[in-house]
């Protein structure tokens, strides 16, 4: 095992250089894709640089000196693009190049599909290639330039493996009959159908716990008003409003006039729509952050999906979120798309979720698995 692996690449700083890498490689079959960015203090991340591994070469691409446009003939082929954690870069990597990769396979989702208990790069490459990753240099300020030679040597090391790991990972899928979920995952991802929802932005504050359905509708709204603005401004979401200031402002809202002379008259004005749509919500708006039987029939059924999606994770040997997060069923039980609509999920839980849905199951043991059984 290797405590320091070689890794020879050349840093692209020219379109002419970029556009030789890209002719060179023209009728390559498969090719890695990675990202360095930063987002420590604006809302949208900044695209730091780019890199490309294809057959034995690496590419680091510098965005702020070479528009990486020319990739777009090498995305846009019949190759495959294999990514780790593709969710984190491809809307970095279509703004700059002009498309998404044609194909795409995430070896984060591989691992996730095998049951792995950890699906970092650094952990999947050393159990599976016997490579040790150093990752040391992974908080960095990548805008700051020059970027010295330990910092390049890890970009490159983060796509110098990918293609021979992704390899090695659809070998274990395909023995396990998981290859085609791989598919479907990486798919899904690459054309981003996996975005997140805002209603669900408020999940992420702490305080809410077992509050009353009124004050979560207030957190709910508000949270969804304060990521408009940071996205209007391209700042941090606590640079409108701390978080602990917006869980205070759900239980105790204040006029528009003091939200005004407080936040600032469009802040302030963005608040209290926020409030007052809140105000005016029925109960069943509120999308609940956890499966709380007092939220109602919505609320148990939540529950007893939990628990089967628990008992398939178990059968299956994986972990409950890559069978079903919460927000999965809670995307399903209001009748949306969802990754629960996904050919290998449905195989998985056959028509178990859809009988909870329409309140026409129930629980029961069947060969000593919790199951769902119709009462029709």
């Amino acid at each position: 095992m290797s405590d320091g692996p070689e890794v020879n690449y050349s840093l692209i700083t020219h379109a002419r250089d970029l556009e030789a890498f890209v002719e060179r490689h023209r009728d390559a079959s498969a090719y890695a894709l990675d990202t360095e960015f930063e987002q420590r203090t604006s809302y949208l991340p900044r695209l730091a640089l780019l890199q490309v591994a294809c057959d034995d070469e690496v590419a680091l691409i510098d965005p702020l000196e070479v528009t990486p446009t020319a990739l777009a003939s090498l995305l846009d082929s019949p190759a495959t693009a294999v990514v780790h954690a593709a969710v984190n870069d491809l809307d970095l990597i279509e703004s700059a190049v002009g498309v998404r990769p044609r194909l795409l396979l995430d070896t984060e989702i591989a691992g996730q599909l095998l049951g792995r208990p950890r699906t970092s790069l650094a952990t999947l490459a050393r159990d599976y290639l016997g490579v040790r990753l150093d990752k040391s240099e992974q908080t960095r300020d990548w805008l700051l330039r020059p970027l010295p030679e330990r910092a390049l040597r890890y970009a490159a090391l983060d796509v110098a493996y990918l293609v021979e790991l992704a390899d090695r990972l659809g070998e274990d899928l395909t023995a396990c009959g998981r290859d085609d979920a791989w598919r479907e995952e990486s798919e899904a991802v690459r054309i981003g159908e996996d975005d997140g929802d805002g209603a669900t932005l408020w999940w992420r504050l702490k305080g809410f716990s077992r509050a009353p359905v009124e004050v979560r509708l207030r957190g709910q709204y508000l949270a969804i008003a304060r990521d408009s603005l940071a996205r209007q401004r391209n700042v941090i979401r606590a640079r409108i409003l701390p978080d602990d200031d917006l869980v205070e402002l759900a239980f105790k809202p204040l006029p528009a006039h003091t939200l005004d002379s407080t936040h600032g008259s469009e802040t302030g004005r963005a608040f209290a729509h926020a409030l007052d749509e809140a105000a005016q919500a029925p109960p069943d708006q509120l999308w609940p952050a956890d499966a709380d039987v007092s939220d109602g029939p919505r609320g148990r059924r939540l529950s007893l999906m939990r628990l089967i999606a628990r008992e398939v994770a178990d059968e299956w040997s994986l972990s409950p979120a890559t069978v079903a997060t919460h927000r999965d069923l809670v995307r399903f039980e209001r009748g949306l798309v969802s990754r629960l609509d996904r050919p290998w999920r449905q195989r998985a839980f056959a028509n178990q979720l859809e009988l909870l849905r329409s309140d026409q199951g129930g629980l029961a043991l069947v060969d000593d698995r919790l199951r769902v059984v119709s009462l029709t």
